[in-house]
């Protein structure tokens, strides 16, 4: 259990850590003149920007009680106010937001210069996990696909989609119009609150839940809602509708989804929407430097587009460590496998069936209460019922327990020598939970 809340505790730090380099590189808001608000020049007073904060202290008052009204009682999931009250909630709070909006000083832009780019953006969050789908496999979605059961799931996304969007593009136009890192990461945090049930926050009474929850639901949440913000505070609400439509459309309408583990759900959540925070800020920059000098332009497109660079290859090694390639790497600790393999060895692996394993194959299998990396000295039975006998390359005697096909997992290709002592130093975080870099016992 303490390997396990440690590994989740590694995953964790490591999407907060993608995130935070986002939020710090929204510091510098690139100035983009037709994706603004338009307004008359001027000097803002302290009583126009109090009626500013006013006004959107009304749109927040009436979200939050929307929130807790929603999120009341047994009766939340009834079809009456799921189906009917909700959506009228939803389109309330949207036309609230209108009206203040034409009403006060503070306008709702609606620029569509943003939303190609939020589709692609969309598209691309899609595609990691439509790629890990294909790795891991797909799980049939619990949502009905009846006719009816469409249309009504169709009214309660979009309604609620776009009084949420409207809602987060008037806060940000009203309290940061001059594109406030804090603003933005607090406007995240809101509507990453909002997004999710009350009860399921209130039910966290333990460290190991917490963990859990934050690498399944609320990092990968915060990422998303962070994304959306930038994009809400550059475009107004179109680009945000955008980009987390396509995302509920998938969630909603597919028949299928990824049926990915909460470790690769948690960073493909995370990943993909800072990887798009990085892309919206790279754009944005080319777009205002366009139009001035071009000395000066290269500093912040090449540091966006390295931000990017190192985000994607960070999620080929994620997935390269996580085992989800046919090629995956293990450390090894112990020294039953001398003089082959020593302490410490970084050893490649290549996927295989049983049916693909002889004798003196080197395989990695599932033991009893960790994964060993054990030669093949003898095999039995056919098929899905073969059965191998182990020994370790240094000990005088065979295993004591035969290996299931079932146990099979990876077979040995190459070793480089040494190179598993950074794993080692940490395996206490990457071990049984987190399943990454796995640090396979050579036996005793």
């Amino acid at each position: 259990m303490g390997f396990r809340w440690a590994s989740r505790a590694a995953v964790l730090l490591a999407a907060v850590a993608l995130i935070a380099s986002a939020v710090e590189s929204a510091t510098h808001r690139p100035r983009v003149r037709t994706m603004e608000a338009t307004g008359r020049p001027g000097t803002e007073t302290s009583l126009t920007r109090f009626g500013s904060i006013s006004q959107a202290g009304i749109a927040l008052v009436a979200l939050v009680c929307i929130y807790l009204l929603i999120n009341r009682g047994p009766a939340t999931g009834g079809i009456i106010q799921l189906y009917v009250v909700q959506p009228l909630l939803w389109s309330a709070l949207a036309l609230l937001v209108l009206v203040l909006s034409a009403l006060g000083k503070n306008k709702l832009s609606f620029s569509k210069a943003l939303v190609p780019l939020a589709f692609l953006v969309g598209a691309f969050h899609l595609s990691l996990l439509l790629i890990g789908g294909m790795l891991v496999g797909f799980g049939h979605s619990p949502v009905s696909h009846a006719r009816l059961s469409i249309v009504q799931n169709l009214t309660w996304v979009f309604s609620s989609l776009v009084a949420l969007e409207f809602t987060r593009a008037y806060l940000l136009s009203a309290l940061g119009r001059r594109g406030s890192v804090l603003t933005l990461a607090a406007v995240a945090l809101l509507f990453t609150f909002v997004a999710l049930p009350l009860t399921r926050i209130t039910s966290l009474d333990s460290g190991t839940k917490a963990s859990a929850f934050l690498g399944e639901d609320g990092l990968p949440l915060l990422a998303e809602n962070l994304l959306a913000s930038y994009l809400a505070l550059l475009g107004g609400p179109l680009p945000a509708i955008a980009y987390r439509g396509m995302l509920e459309a998938y969630q909603w309408l597919s028949p299928v989804l990824p049926n990915l583990s909460w470790a690769l759900g948690a960073f493909v959540g995370t990943i993909a929407p800072v990887i798009g925070f990085l892309a919206v800020r790279s754009v944005c920059e080319a777009e205002a430097e366009a139009r001035e000098t071009k000395e000066r332009p290269q500093a912040g497109r090449k540091a966006a587009v390295g931000w990017v660079g190192v985000s994607i290859v960070s999620v080929g090694a994620l997935w390269f460590f996580l085992g989800l390639f046919p090629i995956y790497a293990v450390v090894t600790v112990g020294d039953s496998m001398n003089p082959t393999f020593d302490q410490g060895d970084l050893v490649i692996m290549r996927k295989v069936s049983s049916e693909g394993v002889d004798v003196g194959d080197i395989i990695e299998y599932a033991g009893s209460d960790r994964y060993v990396l054990h030669r093949v000295v003898a095999v039995s039975g056919t098929g899905p019922n073969r059965v191998f006998t182990t020994k370790g390359d240094g000990n005088s005697s065979e295993d004591r327990d035969p290996v299931p096909a079932k146990a099979v997992r990876g077979e040995a290709v190459v070793y480089i020598p040494k190179l598993g002592y950074i794993g080692i130093g940490i395996k206490e975080f990457i071990s049984e939970g987190f399943g990454a870099l796995a640090i396979v016992k050579l036996g005793h």
